[in-house]
């Protein structure tokens, strides 16, 4: 990420602007808006944007290590290149779209998390979804069903 200058804002409102290589980490950002705003390599790490509405941003490089993204709005937002390891993300939006998601860097278990996604669905083919547990893996998906029950949204 290079050298990041530090950013100690105490307005929530971050609306369209541009920030290069900030560090956001540790901060509480919760309900702030980030709407279209661009984030370029920026680090979020340890933040708090539970419930932010970061609605077109673009996050491309940025890193969420340790981010709790709890119902986070990233719709139409650009996760491009990411290291996304957030310690929660359950609830959160996302657009399924190639610029969401394009060269980002999810953290075992977030990647593990979009496969049981598909479990949640009705299969198009019977018995599909045992393809699915194959690749998790039957220890790890009885796991990763707990988890999921805890934290239903």
């Amino acid at each position: 990420m290079g050298t990041v200058t530090v950013v100690r804002e105490k307005a929530k409102s971050f609306y369209n602007q541009k920030f290069y290589s900030m560090d956001f980490s540790g901060q509480y950002l919760g309900n702030a808006d980030l709407r279209v705003g661009s984030f370029i390599n920026c680090n979020f790490n340890d933040a708090d944007l539970s419930y932010a509405n970061c609605e077109g941003a673009n996050f491309r490089g940025s890193s969420f290590v340790g981010t709790r993204c709890y119902r986070t709005n990233f719709k139409d937002a650009s996760l491009a290149g990411t290291t996304f390891e957030p310690k929660d993300a359950f609830g959160a939006t996302f657009t399924f779209a190639c610029e969401s998601f394009d060269g980002m860097k999810p953290a075992k278990l977030w990647w593990y998390m979009w496969l049981m996604m598909l479990l949640r669905m009705k299969p198009p083919e019977e018995n599909m979804e045992l393809d699915v547990i194959r690749i998790v893996g039957p220890e790890r998906y009885a796991g990763l069903q707990q988890l999921m029950k805890q934290r239903m949204f």
